[in-house]
């Protein structure tokens, strides 16, 4: 019932005069026409509407001039103004001679962060090393495109070598509406990854994997020295003090001896399938694999024999 008494109740009331509505907007008094102080626009064209506000609808799209460039910014005088007033009559005269409208063009900044990836993987393809920081120069960055502007990149005149610290190129940048062509300058530094003490060790101490770390240094500062593969120090023996902090080279650790001079050992003699031991006292140190003189306390003749394990010895024959 409520519905269709709503409905009933809607149907007699009188209808809108077009006639009345009409009157009423042109009753309506137009708003004063207001220059604006600034204006920061996208479009490549400076509009009416930027410059004023309290327009007419008819003349806010209406083209003024032609925008600055993306990121700068032109700065119209009233006498100019004025003209641009009179031209599209506009109702507006400025109030003094001192009136301007600073108008700046939005821009897409493009920056070495933004062109750095496709670079370095331009840079790969050359024989650029995976571990390599790649540096631009600030020249002619940031690059300034149209605000809403859609980009691709690509590079030309590529000049780089593995060897070589510096390079340039060329810097395609391509839009819908343009091209710019970018110089770019900059240089490559390369890394390697040299064990490096994480505290300081002392002679004698064995290394372990918790002594030691790979650092990353620059391979000028590398080539030094030889890099020894991190496998090849665990269980080795210092031989002299490193600090924390300093870079370990093979010539820095010595294989941990398994025989030592002066201690008594046991000789092995093989032959075929016949192997006799006796006891011995080793000449000098050794380690797995070295070879080293023994004295085979028994016959007092001095042998030489390969160090086979923990102060044992494999003879190989006799000391002349």
């Amino acid at each position: 019932m409520k519905r269709l008494f709503l409905f009933a109740f809607a149907v007699f009331l009188p209808a809108a005069s077009p006639v009345c509505a009409e009157s009423q907007t042109e009753d309506l008094p137009a708003l004063p026409v207001v220059l604006r102080s600034k204006a920061v626009i996208k479009s490549d064209k400076i509009r009416l509407g930027d410059l004023f506000s309290g327009l007419p609808r008819d003349k806010e799209n209406r083209i003024a001039a032609d925008a600055p460039s993306p990121g700068k910014d032109v700065l119209l005088t009233a006498d100019w103004l004025k003209k641009a007033a009179q031209k599209h009559a506009v109702d507006w005269e400025p109030a003094d001679s001192g009136v301007t409208v600073e108008v700046k063009r939005a821009a897409l900044e493009i920056g070495k962060a933004d062109i750095l990836p496709a670079l370095v993987k331009e840079l790969k393809s050359l024989g650029l090393s995976e571990e390599s920081d790649v540096t631009l120069n600030g020249k002619n960055f940031p690059i300034l495109l149209p605000a809403d502007a859609e980009w691709e990149i690509t590079f030309g005149d590529i000049d780089f070598s593995p060897d070589s610290k510096l390079f340039s190129a060329q810097a395609v940048i391509k839009t819908d509406d343009e091209t710019q062509t970018v110089d770019l300058k900059g240089k490559v530094q390369t890394f390697v990854f040299v064990p490096t003490a994480r505290h300081a060790l002392v002679s004698g101490q064995i290394v372990t994997e918790s002594d030691v770390f790979m650092k990353k240094t620059p391979q000028e500062r590398a080539r030094r020295q030889k890099i020894t593969p991190l496998s090849d120090l665990i269980g080795k023996e210092i031989k002299r003090a490193i600090r924390a902090g300093q870079a370990i080279s093979d010539s820095d650790v010595r294989v941990r001896p398994m025989v030592t001079k002066g201690k008594t050992v046991t000789l092995s003699f093989v032959k075929g399938s016949i192997m006799l031991s006796a006891q011995g006292k080793s000449l000098e140190n050794g380690g797995l694999g070295d070879t080293v003189r023994v004295l085979n306390t028994q016959s007092k003749s001095v042998v030489q024999g390969t160090v086979a394990g923990p102060e044992t010895i494999v003879i190989n024959g006799r000391v002349k």
